[in-house]
């Protein structure tokens, strides 16, 4: 068995500061989905995870058991958000899983995509949480 080889790679006070802030939010709120892709996007741009871990993926596996797809469903969904926000949008999804076939569209298309999944289901007297 070879034995584990961690490079070291310092983070600043600062980034260890920020890094604890947006771990402390992954595991305070994985419930709330765009804090969370929000912060596991940060995470990912600025390499905060490099004292510890080679790469992103390693990072969400091992600290987070969430697999690489997982991770990436949450950062879309902050992206879809952000975007939404952006917008007219009164009523934003409530769920994660809502926001995934948005984040498969483009940017401009998001907005009038979630606006007409609401109406249909209004109509359909369908609780809007039900929404995909």
């Amino acid at each position: 068995m070879k034995p584990k080889i961690i490079t070291i790679n310092s983070l600043t006070t600062e980034e260890f500061s920020k890094l604890a802030k947006l771990e402390t939010t992954i595991k305070d709120g994985l419930k709330t989905f765009a804090d969370v892709g929000n912060a596991l996007m940060a995470i990912r741009d600025c390499k905060l995870y490099r004292t510890e871990f080679s790469t992103f993926e390693k990072y969400c596996a091992e600290k987070w058991k969430m697999n690489q797809s997982r991770a990436y469903q949450f950062i879309d969904s902050a992206n879809v958000i952000k975007q939404l926000e952006t917008s007219t949008i009164v009523e934003l999804p409530k769920n994660e899983a809502q926001t995934r076939p948005l984040s498969q569209l483009p940017a401009q298309e998001q907005a009038p995509a979630w606006e007409a999944a609401n109406e249909k289901a209004k109509e359909e007297n369908r609780d809007t949480e039900k929404i995909r």
